[in-house]
């Protein structure tokens, strides 16, 4: 969908680019948990932070720069990527 559309809008001076974000700490994703006994939330913590190279759950704030950056001027000759903001999982 991001590059058919980067292709559609692009002669329009539309960008289209996606984020693809790894497991990111969130009150939705906290609360899609809350009801697991406290050693699986535990487990899957863990399962989790092993899945991915850099060690840990991502915060919404790792994502942030890349939004900011993809809504500025600087990436004005970037259109239909998809950047993975996910702590490495993609590359293993």
């Amino acid at each position: 969908l991001t590059k058919s559309l980067a292709f559609e809008l692009g002669p329009r001076g539309i960008r289209v680019n996606a984020i693809a974000p790894g497991t990111v700490d969130t009150a939705m994703r906290r609360k899609s948990i809350e009801n697991l006994p406290p050693a699986a939330q535990a487990e899957l913590k863990a399962y989790v932070e092993r899945s991915y190279p850099l060690g840990r759950i991502g915060r919404p704030d790792d994502l942030a720069g890349m939004a900011v950056y993809l809504a500025s001027d600087e990436a004005a000759w970037t259109s239909g990527a998809i950047f993975a903001i996910d702590g490495g999982y993609t590359a293993g």
